[in-house]
């Protein structure tokens, strides 16, 4: 379940924030959690080609009262769509109404015709910064959200699995 929501675009605002500041206001973000919600344990899942926000989150969650792991995202787009419809659709990930960019994003997600035509589904690369995050969070949380599906929806998930990386490999 979602429980807030930070949200910065440089586009809207046109105002672009450092590595840093976006660091700084993380911390804000989670020092807020911590005191609503008593969260312990953070995981911070960013995408891998944000080196430099992954480093100065790492050095200003150094010394906090709580854990806080930083990871690189996995961006397999497809599977991740993929596996944050699952969440929803067993209600096992659901957004609040203190989320509203992100209900905003859902409404405005969608495929690019043109991938469509050509048998493929492609997602539109604009107002997706929420989708993105909760794509992050699903794949990185995968191995505990995967538990609360039914059963035979999880045997499913690791069939398509074993599936993919067959075709992979030719």
């Amino acid at each position: 379940t979602g429980l807030a929501e930070y949200y910065h675009s440089g586009a809207k605002t046109g105002k672009q924030k450092s590595p840093s500041i976006y660091a700084e206001d993380l911390v804000s973000f989670m020092n807020e959690i911590h005191e609503q919600y008593e969260t312990e344990v953070f995981y911070v899942y960013l995408d891998p080609s944000a080196a430099g926000l992954q480093e100065e989150a790492r050095r200003v969650t150094r010394n906090l009262d709580y854990a806080v792991y930083i990871r690189d995202a996995e961006n397999d787009v497809a599977l991740g769509i993929s596996r944050v419809q699952k969440a929803l659709t067993f209600g096992i990930l659901t957004v609040s109404p203190m989320q509203g960019e992100a209900i905003e994003e859902f409404g405005l997600y969608e495929y690019d015709k043109k991938s469509i035509e050509k048998g493929k589904e492609v997602p539109v690369k604009e107002n997706d910064h929420c989708m993105d995050a909760i794509r992050y969070m699903c794949m990185g949380a995968w191995r505990w959200i995967k538990r609360w599906l039914p059963a035979e929806v999880e045997r499913q998930e690791e069939l398509e699995s074993v599936i993919d990386k067959e075709t992979d490999i030719e």
